[in-house]
């Protein structure tokens, strides 16, 4: 004997139907209000830069967001918040590079910034304890 499951009431149904339709909005609402940066990071050769460490610091928030090139110097940043923001793009051996930008909703911005050859720098940190003032005379008044 089969039994068969009594009929969905139409309410139920357009409940899910709304809750379907309304799926996309909800996705498209959460990228609005954000854009993407994007590019290949060179030197004035032309040459890839490896590893570059990309920097985007939010203008109004100071939200810093952070990325790095690949082995053919291609980086991509998830979605910034729209408005100003500065680039920095720092390369070992190479000037750091800065661009100020303003993004706009869902605008995916092509920057590909050329780096220079930059002064090679040491940095150099002393951990040394310096000692309390001792004396081996007395003090006056002792």
């Amino acid at each position: 004997m089969n039994k068969r499951a009594p009929p969905t009431p139409p309410a139920v149904l357009a409940v899910f139907v709304l809750a379907a339709a309304e799926t996309p909005l909800c996705t498209a609402q959460s990228v609005t209000g954000r854009g993407t940066i994007h590019g290949i990071v060179k030197d004035s050769g032309g040459a890839a830069i490896p590893r570059a460490r990309i920097a985007i610091t939010h203008a109004a928030t100071g939200a810093v967001n952070t990325t790095e090139s690949n082995s053919e110097g291609f980086f991509a940043t998830p979605p910034i918040k729209i408005g100003s923001c500065r680039v920095r793009v720092e390369a070992q051996g190479m000037k750091t590079g800065e661009w100020d930008l303003t993004f706009e909703t869902g605008r995916s911005v092509d920057l590909s910034p050329v780096l220079t050859v930059g002064p090679v720098s040491e940095t150099v940190i002393v951990t040394e304890t310096i000692p309390l003032v001792t004396t081996s005379l007395p003090l006056p008044g002792m």
